[in-house]
């Protein structure tokens, strides 16, 4: 029998199955203080001896299943009281050769085993603990080592010897850090290289820059420029270069160089995203322009836990060399729990696990009070569930709702908790109070112990919330999807009820698996727990509660759209009518993809993609890009600048331009975006917006949400804080529903004044420049403006500009800009002034002289 036989028929055993079931069911329900065991589900005295045994079978195996029964034993091994010191050191031999080192040091740190165990151990027991040593050890270039797990060790094997590779492992496995590592290692051998990584939303740009600068710190590779800014200014000719962007900044900097820039290593962080809809479309372009600008680019895809990762290679260059890695590792236990009301008492609620799919019930929980109205549910559950000492995390469907449920939990809570006291908490209230406003209800439940987290929230607030709740010292965080979104927010447990991504468009399993994916924090825990409330109830769960953890396939937009290609033919034979543009933008930006993949390879046949599709597909397409392209007026390099607009609706604008100055004898200088701090801005801007609307997107609305829209992107411009943003919203609609006013301003920041102007402002100003250069205005020219750049930001001077790509929120740059007199600084000169103007921000909140002075520790060795 093999090993792997062998493994197999253990697993199949009725007396392992039957300690190990019970084993299990201790295991998890010895996390939670407010559960009532079962009388048949009570602690049992176990075989150790025998469970041990067999979880060192296990532990060698490849599989999931294996592994996850073996780290089980293990770690209870450890967590339960009644073991023996020799039984704890079996089973950090067992945690050992799963390659799992920091479940051993986090045992240490808890006193669960004696610090270095393994001094104690039998000479031939410490002979193999050496071999694993080895064997999970990696040799870096400047004569030191890295202790990693299976997986890390495949990656590194890998991503030497293969130009595209994508992986793809559990959250917990460590993708990121070895990433990282093995970047600093990259950079060490290749001092004048080009790095791009990306990342799926702006919220994971700093903290990516910060690991890495981290990490590069601590493995000592120096002369190397961390950039976040999209500006040409920020390649630096005499070091090596990373860029930590999203797509569409990515996009902004191939602009900012006329796609003239060589890129060494581009590195794809959640490569799942490439379905993401528009931005996926978005994506898969940025990809397909840095391999064609530079063909021997290499590109590692990092995905959660997918079936297809090898979806991703299929476009590498003929004669590449590509591998997908697909790891089972199992580093941290998950456990996927539902709780349901028992029959006709609304206050006692059942907690089952999931057990091969079978509902175990483990035990039942009592609520504080009857959960009616249905809102009351989620909170009141994870409230009596959850660990009181931190860990918890609430999904919800909005931030409306975040809102809500953090209340209930303020009120639950009462008055016990001791969190009002503590600095830290104390500190983040006054910053939420001067940065958004005084009666946020963010500032009154952190109070308690308790925040709401989502997407649309100033960084420097969203950043300080998960630290703080890091350190436990928020025990509750009621978060929206920005949690599946790669932020690094792990926890104990994860509550969910009828999760849905969207407006009523419950969550898909691979979204709620890349969720559940942050319970279980590895190295500070041993297992996590994913619990679904009211998981029978069919109207709550519409697609029903899942039960068993699935993988997900990998696929493109483009492709789903290119596959049924009815209606994006229909759209290019209408000509790209605005208005279903805006109702389907997956068809303009995949028409926006074709036109640009046309542009770029001569023809759509020649495309690396193309031979993915049937042959009268691409004869078609070829047919019909082709007649349009060489029909437009639109120079090719601005159709490349401004992916995801038609062509066909920019060559309109451009004949607007004309037949306003040249048929209607308007003045051409109307037409040029004035500065923001001009006292014509909002009127001017207006015009611009209802310009863009008719011609390039209908995305501003009308009527008075032109004028709203229009004064919050001139206020941001100037670098006005949101604070007094909300303010004048405030004063001008009143205070009804100041909560919405709060959430509906933020909103607009982040989807209006930080991504729809930022597009297609950019592209009118592309097309006017265009335009203005045929009609030899050149002295209208040097008017003009990189608007997409001071929106995404949000400022309006250099300074303040240098002071973000240094590494500030923009918070802090615009708080210690008001003390600069001058607005032209570069990076270097804004450390300088922060370095003998310290005295000047010691009446700044406090969370903005903690970011300020971390900054100048980081970056010490810049002077």
């Amino acid at each position: 029998m093999s090993k792997t036989d062998l493994q197999d028929w253990l697993l199949q055993n009725s007396g392992f199955q039957t300690q190990y079931r019970h084993l299990l069911i201790d295991s998890v329900a010895s996390q939670f203080y407010g559960l009532q065991r079962n009388s048949d589900n009570t602690k049992e005295l176990y075989d150790w001896k025998y469970l041990l045994l067999c979880a060192s079978l296990l532990a060698q195996s490849e599989t999931e299943k294996c592994q996850d029964t073996a780290l089980r034993i293990a770690q209870y091994c450890l967590e339960c009281g009644d073991t023996s010191e020799v039984e704890k050191h079996a089973a950090a031999i067992i945690l050992d050769t799963l390659a799992n080192r920091p479940a051993i040091k986090l045992a240490e740190v808890r006193d669960l085993i004696k610090h270095s165990y393994f001094d104690r151990l039998p000479f031939p027991l410490y002979q193999d603990w050496v071999k694993r040593s080895i064997k999970n050890t990696i040799a870096l270039s400047d004569d030191k080592s890295l202790e990693a797990n299976r997986f890390q060790c495949s990656f590194w094997e890998s991503v030497n010897t293969h130009d595209w590779i994508s992986i793809s492992a559990p959250t917990s496995a460590g993708k990121s850090f070895i990433i990282g590592r093995w970047l600093a290692e990259y950079l060490r051998n290749n001092p004048q290289s080009t790095v791009v990584y990306i990342v799926p939303t702006r919220a994971l740009i700093q903290q990516v820059q910060r690991d890495i600068e981290g990490i590069l710190k601590f493995a000592h590779v120096e002369n190397t420029s961390v950039a976040t800014l999209p500006l040409k200014s920020s390649l630096k000719s005499d070091k090596a270069n990373i860029f930590i962007f999203t797509q569409e900044r990515l996009h902004v900097l191939l602009a900012a160089f006329n796609n003239d820039i060589s890129v060494d290593l581009l590195v794809i962080d959640e490569a799942q995203k490439i379905g993401d809809n528009y931005r996926g479309v978005l994506l898969q372009q940025a990809i397909e322009a840095v391999s064609c600008r530079n063909p021997q680019c290499r590109i590692i895809f990092a995905s959660p836990m997918t079936e297809n990762p090898d979806i991703m290679l299929e476009d590498a260059p003929d004669g590449y060399s590509r591998e997908a890695i697909v790891s089972e590792d199992t580093m941290v236990n998950q456990n996927l729990i539902w709780v349901s009301q028992v029959f006709g008492r609304p206050q006692i609620w059942s907690v089952e696990l999931i057990l091969e799919e079978n509902l175990v019930e483990i035990g039942r929980i009592q609520l504080p009070s009857s959960p009616s109205p249905s809102s009351k549910r989620l909170p009141f559950v994870a409230f009596s569930l959850g660990n009181p000492e931190g860990g918890n995390v609430i999904y919800v469907n909005g931030a409306a709702d975040a809102e809500k449920r953090a209340k209930q939990l303020y009120d639950l809570i009462g008055d016990d908790s001791e969190s009002f006291k503590d600095k830290e908490i104390n500190d983040l209230i006054e910053l939420i109070q001067k940065t958004i406003h005084r009666n946020y209800s963010l500032g009154y439940v952190l109070r308690r112990g308790i925040a709401f987290h989502y997407g649309n929230m100033p960084l420097l607030v969203r950043t300080e919330i998960e630290r703080l709740f890091r350190e436990n010292k928020i025990k509750y965080l009621v978060c929206t999807s920005t949690l599946i979104e790669g932020v690094n927010m792990p926890c104990q447990s994860i509550f969910v009820r009828g999760p849905q991504k969207g407006h009523n468009k419950p969550m898909n399993p691979s979204d709620f698996w890349n969720l559940a994916g942050r319970a279980g924090r590895w190295g500070k825990e041993f297992q996590g727990n994913v619990i679904c409330v009211d998981a029978k109830q069919d109207n709550v769960w519409k697609k029903g509660a899942p039960k068993r953890r699935t993988k997900f396939r990998i696929y493109r937009t483009s492709d789903k759209i290119l596959l049924q290609s009815e209606d994006l033919q229909s759209f290019i034979d209408n000509k790209t009518p605005r208005e279903e543009a805006r109702k389907t933008p997956n068809l303009e930006y995949v028409f926006s993809y074709l036109v640009s993949s046309y542009i770029r390879n001569s023809s759509i046949s020649s495309a690396n993609w193309a031979c993915r599709f049937p042959d009268k597909l691409i004869l078609t397409l070829d047919e019909r890009i082709g007649e349009i392209v060489r029909k437009i007026n639109t120079p090719k390099e601005v159709i490349l600048r401004n992916p995801g607009i038609s062509p066909i609706a920019m060559d309109n604008l451009l004949e607007y331009f004309n037949d306003r100055t040249v048929n209607r004898k308007e003045s051409v200088e109307g037409l040029i975006p004035v500065p923001a701090e001009s006292v014509e801005a909002f009127d001017e801007y207006i015009k611009i917006l209802y310009r863009i609307n008719r011609y390039l997107g209908n995305v501003f609305g009308q009527g008075n949400r032109v004028r709203q829209l229009a004064l919050l992107i001139v206020d941001w411009m100037k670098g006005y804080p949101l604070a007094r943003m909300i303010s004048s919203r405030e004063k001008y609609y009143g205070c009804d529903d100041l909560p919405g006013l709060i959430r509906n301003t933020m909103k607009d920041v982040e989807e209006y004044a930080r991504f729809q102007a930022p597009k297609y402002l950019a592209c009118y100003v592309d097309l006017l420049r265009v335009y203005l250069e045929d009609i030899e205005r050149y002295d209208l020219v040097q008017r003009l403006q990189e608007l997409n750049v001071l929106l995404e930001f949000g400022v309006s001077q250099a300074t303040q500009l240098s002071l973000i790509g240094l590494g500030l929120s923009r918070s802090s740059a615009i708080a210690i800009s008001e003390l600069i007199a001058n607005d032209s600084l570069n990076e270097y000169k804004c450390i300088q002034w922060l370095k003998e103007n310290d005295w000047m921000t010691q009446d700044m909140p406090e969370l903005i002289k903690r970011e300020v002075s971390n900054l100048l520790n980081n970056r010490s060795s810049i002077i």
